[in-house]
């Protein structure tokens, strides 16, 4: 989840409404589409809004002074809150959570609109068989040069990722940690590694880090952030 970007999740192309649509018609895309929120765009496709569920309850223009010919831009909130195609997850979630928002509309570099990224998107992330996550982890650690000869299984369950084996280094277990965090839907990381490293081995890719000493059972866990 820490690397997966806004680009992998969001929906695209989104669904939008014009500036001159009527109440009824944002209410039948709404409704059609199961969505609770639409971006609002100009006559070039530009975005220019966002109207929610909660903008069609609230705004004067509802209850009692309803009237005929009441638009989407008259509705909407603008300049529409975004996001953007290479924001993480993480900070995706995390803006959603602080400014309240169940939707927010996608735009690329030139802030045109690529898509939309919804609560609903970032929750499946996570729906993904047990057995489909192990095999993406066991394949990451299995490309990773640094790992050839260790040995190391991969089990998950219920998104949790279970790494057992061995490593040649103390600092190869958070390495390994951090590998399995870069796959996407891992809800969490438990390590149960043997470090085993003798007198004429030699690591590179950690130069500063002294010797592990004698081999050892190392369990360690990393939990989720928040």
């Amino acid at each position: 989840m820490f690397t997966v970007r806004v680009r992998d999740v969001m929906t695209a192309p989104a669904i939008t409404v014009a500036q001159a649509a009527p109440l009824k018609e944002i209410v039948d895309l709404m409704l059609r589409h199961g969505v609770s929120a639409l971006p609002v765009v100009d006559d070039t496709g530009s975005l220019v809004g966002m109207i929610s569920e909660a903008d069609l309850i609230t705004k004067p223009a509802q209850g009692g002074s309803r009237r005929r010919g009441h638009t989407a831009g008259g509705i909407m909130n603008a300049p529409a809150e975004t996001a953007h195609l290479d924001d993480t997850v993480c900070d995706l979630a995390r803006q959603m959570v602080a400014n309240h928002r169940k939707h927010l509309p996608v735009v690329d570099n030139s802030r045109r609109l690529v898509g939309d990224v919804s609560r609903r998107d970032v929750l499946r992330m996570f729906d993904r068989p047990d057995a489909e996550l192990a095999t993406d982890v066991s394949d990451a650690l299995a490309r990773d040069q640094n790992f050839v000869g260790h040995a190391i299984s991969v089990t998950a369950k219920d998104g949790v990722v279970t790494i057992e084996g061995t490593v040649r280094r103390a600092d190869d277990v958070a390495y390994v940690r951090r590998q399995a965090w870069m796959v996407p839907c891992v809800a969490d990381v438990i390590c149960h590694l043997t470090v085993v490293e003798t007198a004429s081995q030699s690591n590179t890719r950690h130069p500063a880090v002294g010797r592990a000493g004698p081999a050892r059972r190392e369990p360690t866990r990393a939990r989720a952030q928040t």
